[in-house]
């Protein structure tokens, strides 16, 4: 459980980084550590630039959970409602700021999961990374 501010994004992301480390180590492939980090930081800024950061007092709830087959990160807020998957990708010749969050996040794990919360119910964004090192 983390404020939902900007300066604690490094300290969870080093938990990560170490977990991410350790799974390059045992197979994963050159990359995966930066590539996940990358998905990461940007779901964590978008999750306080959109849902509302800490001019609420809101906190976050960060699950890692690493199983034989996948890496999956949560984020349990409740922020406001802002689905990724229903977000227009905008393509790479616009270089542009606006966007390119979700397009990492996209591009550096297996699959973007969300389920919008509402009525006593967290909003949950999902990380998933499958392992290759599963499937040897």
């Amino acid at each position: 459980l983390v404020p939902a501010e900007l300066r604690y994004r490094d300290r969870v992301g080093a938990v990560l980084d170490r977990i991410c480390g350790d799974l390059e180590r045992r197979g994963e492939p050159p990359g995966f550590r930066n590539q996940t980090i990358s998905a990461f930081n940007e779901a964590f800024n978008n999750a306080v630039k959109h849902g509302g950061g800490s001019e609420t007092g809101r906190d976050f709830l960060i699950n890692i959970t690493v199983s034989k087959s996948r890496l999956v990160v949560e984020f349990l807020e409740d922020g406001c409602v802002f689905d990724p998957l229903e977000a227009e990708m905008p393509t790479l010749d616009e270089l542009r700021e606006t966007g390119m969050g979700l397009h990492i996040m996209r591009s550096f794990v297996s699959r973007v999961e969300y389920e919008p919360g509402g009525q006593g119910k967290a909003n949950v964004l999902r990380l998933v990374r499958d392992l290759v090192a599963a499937r040897r």
